[in-house]
């Protein structure tokens, strides 16, 4: 049996790993964060952190660094991408703190990192190792321990693998083959608010729909910036991509038939990243000893539901609690799976339910729902934010879902 007092093995300094750590020395435990690359650049675009994340952000004493940061509007509004009228609005800020007491943060990805690794950096002094690759995984009933890229070994209590949808750590430990593509392309931008027209209101999060794609817009850098993803159904698989070089052809073709605004907002996307969209099935078990997985090496979903990463912010929280509640590591690592895995199988196939729902996939049945939303008015807010209650009101390892499990339908928003 590991020594239970040993350091917790982290991998990948994402936003999962960095979550994790914190969530550790919060309830007193060590840990090492190994991250493969030089240097923590600022990579991706915006993420919406709703009540079942902002609740761990706030009790992690992050919420007055965040909030330099993010946006929180009130309300979205969603719009029929080709005829450019409005659908209904969606519930964002004014919903979670009326029913949770707990914001709803927009901010870009970069931001976040920014305030996390301070945060690391502060409170676990060492912690983060960078350029430091994890190339093997030894371990047996009575020790566990890693080596890494400089042929160091290092012991622990315990081995995390946060190191995204690629993961390392999953490759060594199941060996289940490659993260799925699901037919889909995104392109992601971030437009300086210097580039938008002034006549237009960008600080109103919108989500445009219609057949085989959809496009989301919300304020990132706390109202200084755009953030713009747009999806597309393809047989054409594209790698996925978060940094560097990539190429916004296409995209204006993609949404040239869809209302002058998109077609307006999509000009404004001339550095847009192209990648493809991949998920990861959820194991049956994603344990193995005295090893684990957390966030998108775990489960990997769709971003139609805006929790791929608050998904991981959850699986840190139960992750610390379950070593911290019990001794026995392998035990406490499967009382940790055993509290993610039917909740993160249930948002990733939601998310690809929200997906199917926006880009109208099962033809006049959605374009119903798009009609029956439309004649709700402002109701159609109440209906959707009811409808998410399980998801949003989830209170963390000690009290579960604080609103009860609805169970939103796969099909719909």
């Amino acid at each position: 049996m590991t020594d239970s007092t040993g350091p917790v093995i982290l991998v990948g300094a994402g936003i999962g790993g960095l979550f994790a750590a914190l969530c550790l020395e919060r309830v007193g435990i060590e840990s090492i964060l190994l991250e493969k690359s030089d240097e923590l650049a600022d990579v991706g675009a915006g993420i919406q952190i709703g009540a079942n994340g902002s609740r761990i952000i706030h009790q992690l004493g992050l919420q007055e660094a965040i909030q330099r940061y993010a946006s929180s509007p009130s309300r979205g509004q969603m719009m029929d991408g080709q005829t450019g009228r409005a659908i209904c609005s969606y519930p964002l800020n004014e919903s979670s703190l009326k029913r949770y007491q707990l914001p709803y943060y927009q901010i870009h990805r970069g931001d976040l990192q920014r305030v996390l690794v301070e945060a690391v950096k502060q409170r676990i002094p060492n912690c983060l190792r960078l350029g430091s690759e994890l190339k093997e995984i030894h371990q047996d009933d009575k020790s566990l321990s890693v080596t890494i890229n400089s042929g160091e070994q290092i012991k622990g209590r315990a081995l995390v693998g946060c190191d995204g949808i690629h993961s390392r750590t999953r490759e060594l430990l199941f060996e289940d083959g490659t993260a799925e593509y699901t037919g889909n392309i995104a392109w992601r931008a971030v437009v300086p608010l210097s580039k938008l027209v002034e006549s237009v209101n960008w600080q109103v999060p919108k989500v445009w729909v219609g057949p085989g794609r959809h496009l989301v817009q919300y304020p990132v850098s706390a109202g200084d910036a755009l953030n713009l993803v747009a999806c597309v159904e393809t047989d054409v698989e594209e790698a996925e991509q978060w940094h560097g070089n990539s190429s916004a052809d296409g995209l204006s073709e993609a949404f040239s038939s869809w209302c002058p605004e998109v077609r307006a907002t999509i000009a404004l996307a001339g550095n847009a990243l192209k990648w493809g969209l991949y998920e990861r099935p959820v194991l049956s078990s994603w344990s193995q000893g005295c090893a684990t997985l957390l966030g998108d090496a775990a489960h990997a979903m769709l971003p139609s539901l805006a929790q791929g990463a608050v998904m991981a912010m959850e699986d840190a929280e139960e992750l610390a609690h379950a070593l911290h509640s019990e001794n026995n590591t392998p035990k406490a690592l499967q009382q940790y799976e055993q509290r993610r895995i039917s909740r993160c199988r249930k948002v990733q196939k939601v998310a690809q339910g929200n997906l199917n729902f926006f880009h109208q996939s099962s033809g006049i049945k959605d374009r119903l729902s798009f009609k029956a939303l439309a004649s709700l008015g402002q109701g159609a807010e109440s209906i959707i934010a009811n409808r998410y209650g399980w998801l949003y009101g989830y209170s963390g390892p000690t009290k579960g879902f604080e609103n009860g499990d609805s169970g939103a339908s796969p099909n719909s928003i």
